[in-house]
């Protein structure tokens, strides 16, 4: 046996049944061990002649070059990094061998009330950046979050468990958050109209009330943020009456996909929104930011003017998403069909469509903006 101290800590190197073991035991633990106290190893994940290393360096040196190498183009790379920072922030200093379950159970814990600290020097070192940081701080985090950042783990522990750092991954069985459902978050007609009066009329000089075009766009079409930014004149077929929206798959193809609307079924206040919007004449976009270019607005610039027309209405519980499930709700009231919405939504799974038709049975007609009696223009 070879006894190494290294590090505030003594290695231990010997020969069991042929196969060599390593252990790396700390100062502390051998004393509480030698007074008579129950030892626990903390090293039972270390493999044989591998050496101890934190998280936030196997994440930053490993895990981070060797295995996010998606496409920058797309918003797995950005997701897998703002996921990794993150968990460095609690995790960064601890041994990768030594995490346990337990452990991600208390950084859940602490998720979900929002009172994480930095723990990571490296972190803590680093001089303030305004422009990387991602929202206010100290806020309770949503499942949605938890869950991602959960996977993400699995993916480290995955890959150093690839290339021999550790035995096993601790958190294979480590319980998912139960996402909660936004099929109840939902406007209703006069939360409809509170929504679109809270938005400002003129952001742009040369191009005004931009941004309430855009939202009440998303409440009577269903389009995503991405698919009504990217909304042009030629989008629009005045002779088959009928719209286009195109929205992209997150692969490296960017296939496109295609998705038509009739105009005469979405009623007469859409008609005449689609006349009072005014597309660039160069690009032909419908929603372009100040610039003469005529580029489409920034996709995070646009979600936060809808965010903070939410948050003056006094509707805290509304994300940009739900607008979509505005559209769904209203068009299920009044279609109640199952092929027509499936088409209209551009949705695959069949259990999501049926979710609405069975969320709006005990509904009336009469409470959707596409009413043939609701669906005229404002005045």
């Amino acid at each position: 046996m070879r006894i190494k101290k290294s590090n505030n800590a003594f290695q231990f190197d010997f020969t069991h049944e042929g196969k060599r073991i390593r252990r790396l035991v700390s100062c502390d633990d051998l004393i509480q061990f030698l007074g008579g106290e129950e030892f626990t190893e903390k090293n039972m994940n270390l493999p044989a002649g591998k050496e101890s290393i934190p998280f936030d360096d196997f994440a930053m040196k490993y895990y981070i070059p060797g295995h996010c190498n998606a496409d920058k183009k797309t918003s797995t790379f950005r997701t897998d990094q703002i996921s990794v920072r993150a968990l460095s922030r609690y995790f960064g200093d601890m041994p990768l061998h030594a995490i346990e379950p337990k452990h991600w159970e208390e950084y859940k814990t602490l998720r979900l009330s929002g009172q994480v600290t930095t723990r990571c020097r490296r972190i803590l070192e680093e001089t303030f950046n305004r422009n990387s940081r991602r929202g206010p701080r100290n806020q309770p985090a949503s499942p949605w979050t938890i869950n991602r950042e959960l996977s993400s783990m699995r993916q480290i522990f995955a890959y150093a468990l690839r290339l021999h750092f550790i035995k096993t991954n601790p958190l294979n069985e480590a319980r998912r958050l139960p996402a909660k459902s936004r099929k109840d978050y939902w406007l209703k007609k006069g939360e409809i109209e509170l929504y679109l009066k809270s938005i400002p009329l003129r952001l742009f000089k040369d191009n005004p009330c931009q941004m309430r075009h855009l939202a009440e766009f998303l409440i009577l079409t269903g389009a995503r943020i991405g698919e009504a930014l990217q909304f042009r004149k030629q989008d629009v077929d005045w002779e088959r009456k009928e719209i286009r929206l195109i929205t992209f798959k997150k692969k490296k193809s960017r296939d496109k996909i295609y998705r038509y609307l009739l105009i005469d079924s979405l009623g007469e206040r859409f008609i005449s929104l689609l006349k009072n919007m005014k597309p660039h004449p160069a690009t032909n976009f419908y929603f372009y930011g100040a610039k003469g270019e005529g580029t489409p607005l920034p996709y995070r610039w646009a979600r936060r003017q809808l965010v903070a027309g939410a948050r003056k209405a006094n509707l805290d519980w509304l994300r940009p998403h739900d607008m979509r499930h505005t559209f769904a709700m209203h068009r299920a009231i009044v279609i109640r069909d199952f092929r027509q919405l499936q088409m209209e939504l551009g949705h695959e799974d069949p259990i999501s469509v049926q979710s609405y038709l069975d969320n709006t049975a005990r509904l009336k007609p009469e409470d959707s903006i596409f009413y043939p009696e609701n669906s005229k223009p404002r005045v």
